[in-house]
């Protein structure tokens, strides 16, 4: 996940002045690897978009969430991304997440996601397959 790192520092991007092109398709594809196996490792956090917040310096963070706070926000499958934006004040540092979410982005990391954004940035129909066979 070339990406990671960047995207959960909000700072990242080298303070949001290089941010590659297909970063909303990256996040996508990194947000639902780890939430495959988030679930799978029976983890009380998912990853969730976030679009920053005032002083942040770039707009394609990933955050954590409880299980909890999703489930009071909307309704969360085990596989399901969450499209909405959640309030910083319920997120967690990702230091902080449970030990299933880091064996989780460890399993993400090691199924390499970037393999699944194509040069033109668009998602490759392979991971849109993998998408519909969970």
């Amino acid at each position: 996940m070339e990406y990671y790192t960047d995207m959960v520092n909000p700072k990242g991007f080298n303070f949001g002045d290089h941010i590659p092109f297909d970063i909303e398709e990256r996040r996508a594809v990194y947000i639902y690897m780890i939430n495959i196996h988030a679930a799978e490792q029976r983890s009380n956090f998912r990853a969730v978009p976030s679009n920053g917040r005032m002083g942040d310096r770039h707009d394609f963070q990933i955050v954590f969430v409880s299980l909890l706070v999703l489930r009071m926000v909307s309704v969360v499958e085990p596989y399901h991304e969450y499209y909405g934006t959640v309030d910083h004040d319920f997120t967690v540092d990702p230091d902080q997440v449970d030990d299933e979410m880091k064996s989780a982005i460890r399993l993400a990391r090691m199924d390499n996601p970037d393999q699944y954004v194509l040069s033109d940035g668009s998602i490759s129909p392979k991971f849109q397959k993998l998408m519909w066979s969970v």
